[in-house]
């Protein structure tokens, strides 16, 4: 009797002893699920960024970016969710703050724009820096390029993505022909207020007076400038026909505009969401076949609005320009560097 008690006492404790860890594994199991499930809807939820661009619906560059935008959202499985915002809404000054502290996403720009953080960004914008989009892309690309853009991100906190090509900047003048630098001598040419902006006008031939683009085209009416110098889509959409009569195909910038994304931003993305790199990579040959067939239709607008196209001696223009930006920046050891670094990549560009 004794023996069949202590059996009974042993088997109640064997059964509360197995509810109990199999209570136990459930709520554990239970407690994994729950924090699984937690994962995968945080992983889920839709990260909305902002890109703040500058030209107006209908612009390639506009286009482009809202095409990516799509393709963005539905290649990170719909947990990303790009905005674009034309015409500069946010300010271009602005827009650089913001991603440099975090509050907005993503820009398109020129590298000048990082200038106040390091002065030979500007480099980009300098006169016959690249001879056509392709060169820029390489430079982009090769450890000269890296090497720069990271200098830039160090000292800002924005990553540049990529590249964009925008078009070439072109002179116009009213009643001035132009051949080579010496045909533009002690003529007033609108420029921006920058050294980078009277430099171009310097190697150019003419003598920089800077000003607002809102004042340019009274300016040029009344004769207080006889020339100003821009892309195409900006001579036609400020109407510069209307007081200008020649254009002078100086291509002396190939206008690269940068995509910048905020560093604070990228790094709290997976790398499912860092999609957005290929899909530029995607779209960069789309952009630049847009641009080139929209100059080429804005050549013949401003033919047709009577401008007379003058085709120049573009070596002279290259060797005037090599002269200016040496004599404007060389002295300077940062600016010394990065330039001869270009004039490295130039080489290595050449021979292949």
């Amino acid at each position: 009797m004794k023996k069949k008690v202590i059996s009974l006492f042993l088997a109640a404790v064997m059964a509360c002893m197995t509810v109990a860890c199999g209570s136990s594994a459930s709520g554990t199991a239970e407690k994994e699920e729950d924090k699984q499930e937690e994962q995968q809807e945080a992983a889920a939820e839709t990260v909305e960024l902002a890109w703040n661009l500058p030209d107006p619906e209908g612009h390639p560059w506009t286009d482009t970016a809202k095409e990516i935008a799509e393709k963005i959202e539905e290649r990170s499985g719909g947990t990303l969710k790009v905005t674009v915002y034309p015409n500069n809404q946010m300010g271009q000054v602005e827009a650089v703050e913001m991603m440099a502290n975090g509050s907005l996403a993503m820009d398109l720009a020129g590298a000048a724009a990082f200038a106040g953080y390091y002065a030979p960004a500007e480099i980009l914008t300098l006169p016959y820096t690249f001879e056509d989009a392709d060169q820029g892309y390489a430079y982009f690309e090769s450890d000269y390029g890296k090497e720069l853009f990271q200098t830039i991100e160090d000292a800002s906190g924005i990553m540049t993505l990529d590249l964009w090509y925008f078009g070439d900047r072109e002179l116009t003048t009213k009643g001035v022909d132009v051949n080579v630098p010496a045909d533009l001598k002690g003529v007033p040419i609108r420029c921006m207020d920058s050294t980078g902006s009277k430099c171009v006008i310097e190697s150019l031939g003419g003598s920089p007076v800077p000003m607002a683009l809102a004042e340019t085209y009274l300016s040029l009416q009344t004769g207080t400038v006889k020339g100003q110098e821009n892309p195409l889509p900006t001579i036609i959409a400020q109407k510069f026909t209307e007081v200008q009569d020649h254009i002078i195909m100086t291509h002396h910038s190939v206008h690269m505009g940068t995509v910048n994304f905020s560093k604070k931003i990228w790094d709290t993305l997976t790398a499912e969401q860092q999609v957005i790199l290929d899909t530029l990579a995607e779209y960069r040959p789309i952009v630049t076949q847009r641009i080139n067939d929209k100059q080429d239709a804005d050549l013949e607008e401003l033919k047709k609005a009577g401008m007379t196209v003058q085709e120049v001696d573009l070596e002279a223009f290259r060797a005037n320009a090599q002269q200016i930006v040496s004599s404007t920046y060389g002295s300077d050891p940062e600016w010394a560097k990065v330039i001869e670094n270009l004039e490295k990549f130039k080489e290595e560009y050449k021979g292949n």
